[in-house]
């Protein structure tokens, strides 16, 4: 039969973060997969022969170990999930390794598909893949162990968007739609999308909705960033610097926008704007008009910098359902310097400041977004930051910190200076290599002693005492206030009611329930002996 005329399956797969309750995309569309499906399927409009699926597996009930003991009912129910598909129809499989914390979860996803579907092609990208290609290639040793099957036919690296559709077709011209046993894994390396108006539109059909009465989702209007802070890893940065960011134009992106609302007409959603700058003004007040004069209703959350924020979106905002983030990230003026948010510390505090004070008066929510923890933070940096907080939470009535631990990062500045700072600020990185351990990944790249005055552990401590008291102040004052929508409130739940009792019982015993090295050891070993 000629592979023309063959059913040929393309399905995208979004992996639970195995062994951790963190980073899973629930009741979230997962876009970046998105993007890559409509390609396929724009590709292919004129053959109904190929379809094309985008799964989202924390959203399928599949079942999630929280430790390596549970790790073959997880693999029951993965393989229970996924031989469903064995009807007869070519499938080729592709895996997005988001981050860090999809490592492990990458691995046991494809080493399960080629089990099943020997003969399928299995793919790979995201920006894991990007910071360490070669943890992919496979036969290889892996964590001191040989593994000879070949996991993955195809590695991406840079922006697949295009690239992945277009060696589908090839091989399905070629009439090589099956994995070749002789063939090693291919990186493929697409570097970036320069136009992005000539991406399709987004076809949202591709995934079903989850089984939820709201949903987030996330839509992009540009690709990389220019800025440089120390902590974001973007694996961009290995391009050239002029094409590292890139964007659409404000007619485009309603477009783009409209077709998202329609689609979800039925749905409670929060639209999520995920850009790291969210363009400029004078883009975003364009853009404000089209909502504006299409009277959009829905509640829209965007992340934007302190620094690229202008007074005259304001008015804009005042008729609008919008929500910002801003990557505050800390209030102390050393520790602004050290992360690269801004080499004007005074300018960016007395701007975030007044901008804060003016979205207040106007009723407009703003979140920001902390790091504590953050290389180089000492007992002043991290109190000044408190003390700032504090002051700003007790005067505004829209506000709502949203507080993390610092994490390492592959492909940030800091990963790739480990030297520097453990010389400059004395810090210590306990796990570098913390997505290999069958631990919670996120509990091991938090593992990060910032200065000599203060490791991992006083931080937490500082933090468990501090912030359950200061999201009560949020809770009282968001009590009184009249409930936006439904959607917003359950983000207000995720960020303040749900983190102020995961600081106040969960987060000093999940550090200490984690092991010293020797226990994190045996177990990584126990682990990687079972898989390979």
């Amino acid at each position: 039969m000629n592979s023309l005329d063959s059913r040929v399956k393309i399905i995208l797969i979004q992996p639970i973060s195995i062994f951790s309750s963190f980073f899973d995309f629930k009741n979230t569309i997962v876009t970046h997969l998105l993007e890559i499906g409509t390609a396929i399927k724009q590709k292919f409009i004129q053959n109904p022969q190929i379809k094309v699926e985008v799964i989202n597996l924390i959203d399928e009930n599949i079942f999630k170990p929280s430790s390596i003991f549970q790790y073959e009912k997880h693999i029951y129910s993965l393989t229970t999930f996924f031989e469903k598909f064995n009807d007869g129809t070519n499938l080729i499989f592709g895996i997005s390794c988001f981050s860090s914390n999809y490592y492990i979860s990458t691995l046991v996803l494809a080493k399960l598909l080629r089990k099943i579907y020997p003969d399928s092609l299995i793919c790979v990208g995201g920006y894991q893949v990007n910071y360490f290609p070669e943890e992919f290639i496979f036969p290889k040793m892996i964590e001191g162990r040989y593994y000879s099957e070949k996991l993955f036919d195809y590695v991406f690296l840079g922006e697949a968007d295009h690239k992945f559709a277009d060696i589908i077709e090839d091989r399905i011209l070629r009439n090589k739609i099956q994995s070749q046993k002789h063939e090693r894994s291919k990186i493929i390396h697409c570097g970036l999308v320069q136009n992005l108006e000539s991406l399709p539109h987004i076809d949202y059909s591709l995934m079903k909705n989850p089984q939820s009465p709201f949903l987030f989702v996330p839509i992009y209007f540009s690709k990389g960033c220019p800025f440089n802070c120390s902590f974001c890893g973007d694996f961009r940065n290995i391009y050239n610097a002029k094409q590292r960011w890139r964007v659409i134009s404000p007619q485009d992106a309603f477009s783009r926008f409209k077709g998202l609302i329609k689609h979800y007409e039925n749905k409670s959603v929060q639209v999520q704007i995920c850009d790291p700058i969210w363009s400029y003004p004078g883009w975003r007040t364009k853009f404000y008009e089209f909502l504006i004069e299409n009277e959009i209703s829905e509640e829209i959350w965007a992340e934007i910098r302190v620094d690229q924020y202008s007074s005259i979106e304001t008015p804009f905002l005042k008729k609008l359902n919008f929500s910002l983030a801003f990557g505050l990230e800390s209030a102390d003026p050393t520790m602004l310097r050290i992360m690269k948010k801004t080499s004007n510390p005074n300018y960016y505090l007395k701007k975030f400041h007044t901008t804060l004070s003016e979205l207040d008066l106007s009723g407009i929510y703003v979140i920001a977004n902390l790091i504590f923890g953050h290389p180089g933070e000492n007992l002043d940096s991290l109190y000044h930051t408190m003390k700032y907080i504090e002051t700003i939470s007790e005067t505004v009535q829209n506000f709502l910190p949203s507080i993390g631990k610092y994490m390492l990062y592959p492909g940030s500045e800091i990963y790739n200076n480990l030297n520097y700072f453990e010389q400059t600020y004395k810090s210590k990185f306990h796990y570098t290599h913390y997505w290999s351990l069958p631990k919670c990944s996120a509990i091991a790249s938090s593992m990060v002693d910032p200065s000599y005055e203060l490791t991992f552990l006083d931080i937490i401590k500082i933090m468990s005492e501090w912030i359950p008291d200061l999201y009560s102040g949020c809770i009282k004052r968001f009590s009184n206030k009249k409930a936006r929508d439904f959607i917003y409130q359950r983000y207000l739940n995720q960020m303040i009611f749900g983190p102020r009792m995961y600081w106040k019982k969960n987060v000093i015993e999940e550090f200490k329930e984690f092991g010293n090295e020797q226990d994190v050891l045996r177990e990584c070993n126990l682990f990687w002996n079972d898989m390979f």
